[in-house]
């Protein structure tokens, strides 16, 4: 590895974003769990955005560990494009390092 220091630190970036991920994907699951007994409405959407944040979050975490290897960086970027916030910007400009990284 030519550029340790910036694959650790999309590593880093990447350890962050999946964290916040997983931790917001569970609070907007149970809050619209929560919700959906108050307001018959919100049978719709079943806390399925909450859900497609925590997978996201966790698939972050797993590739953040293989942010060497081509895929994984790439694997990384379009997750942390899916699921969006903090988390998601932060997972994707660790895969963008990772990915520098990689070509230099």
């Amino acid at each position: 590895m030519k550029n340790k220091s910036l694959f650790e630190l999309g590593r880093v970036l990447c350890v962050i974003g999946g964290v916040i991920m997983v931790v917001l994907g569970i609070l907007g699951f149970l809050g619209h769990s929560f919700m959906m007994f108050m307001h018959w409405g919100a049978f719709g959407g079943w806390g399925m955005w909450g859900i497609v944040t925590l997978i996201c979050g966790i698939i972050v975490l797993i590739g953040s560990g293989r942010l060497t290897e081509l895929a994984w960086a790439i694997v990384v970027i379009i997750v942390g494009l899916v699921g969006g916030g903090v988390g998601g910007v932060l997972a994707f400009l660790g895969g963008i390092i990772a990915l520098i990284a990689t070509y230099i």
